[in-house]
Parts: structure tokens; C-alpha cells; sequence
């Protein structure tokens, strides 16, 4: 999802050298899956970098990881897990925020 004031991506993120083996594969099928319009939107990344596991919450990688960052790529909000409602509810408030500015 992306307009003029929020953007949405999916990272997926390959970090053991098996997933890294398999992710030509992996790559292709989700191309299939995803509609074309989106394909900018959807990341694979490589690698087990700690910069990126240290912006996440957990290290747990079969939760989904939802980061809220601004324009100045500051990170706004950050979230793991199964969503309840009012962390969705915080979430959104966050989004309407940030879009005010």
C-alpha cells in the first residue's frame, strides 16, 4: 500500500544460508503472488546483519515486525507479533500523526 504520505513494504528477510539458498526461488514464486503494481514494494534481504536485528524487538523472526518510520527515517512506533486492538488503535493514532505534519 502507498500514497502520497505513507508507504508500505514487505521486507523479507533471508538471513540463514539456507533461506539465502532458497530465496531465488522463494523470490519467484512471491512475484507470482503479488500483484505487479506492488513488486517495488516487496524487499528481499540477504544477510543477518545485527544493524537490522538490533531495530527489531524480538529475535524471534516467525513474528511479523511493523516499524512506523517518518520522513527523516527516525522510527516512529514499533511493534511484533499478533496485533490486538488497541495496538492497532496506537498504531493508528501513530499513522494519523505522522501524516498530519
Amino acid at each position: 500500500h502507498h500514497d502520497q504520505n505513507v508507504v508500505v513494504f514487505n521486507l523479507v528477510w533471508n538471513e540463514t544460508f539456507v533461506h539465502q539458498a532458497l530465496s531465488g526461488w522463494a523470490q519467484s514464486r512471491l512475484r507470482h503472488q503479488v500483484p505487479e503494481h506492488e513488486h517495488d514494494y516487496v524487499l528481499s534481504y540477504n544477510t543477518s546483519d545485527p544493524k537490522l536485528v538490533s531495530v527489531l524487538q524480538t529475535t524471534n523472526r516467525l513474528y511479523g515486525q511493523v516499524l512506523l518510520i517518518d520522513p527523516k527515517s527516525r522510527i516512529r512506533w514499533r511493534a511484533s507479533g499478533m496485533a490486538t486492538p488497541q495496538t492497532l488503535d496506537i498504531f493508528l493514532k501513530n499513522v494519523n500523526e505522522l501524516c498530519g505534519q
